[in-house]
């Protein structure tokens, strides 16, 4: 799987995270998605919609959440959710 394809389905997983945990104004549409950078290197993708923050990091192979207030909400594995395993309630 290449990496936009890998992009997709991370962030489609994201939108039903978002969306199972009641979010009204989670639309496809409202999702914004941005790469992370380190050093001059990119090391992940970020994904905002609704006030929440997703960010995939390559190297540690996770995807966590944060909440409107900084707070972490959730850590889910991305080679799971590649996979189509990952389970995030």
């Amino acid at each position: 799987m290449d990496r936009d394809a890998e992009t997709k389905t991370i962030r489609n997983m994201v939108l039903r995270a978002v969306s199972g945990w009641g979010v009204a104004d989670a639309e496809p549409s409202s999702i914004c998605v941005s790469d992370v950078f380190r050093g001059g290197t990119a090391i992940g993708r970020k994904f905002e919609i609704a006030g929440v923050r997703a960010i995939w990091l390559w190297d540690r192979d996770v995807v966590i959440f944060w909440g409107g207030n900084g707070q972490v909400l959730r850590t889910v594995s991305a080679s799971e959710t590649l996979a189509g395993r990952a389970q995030v309630a």
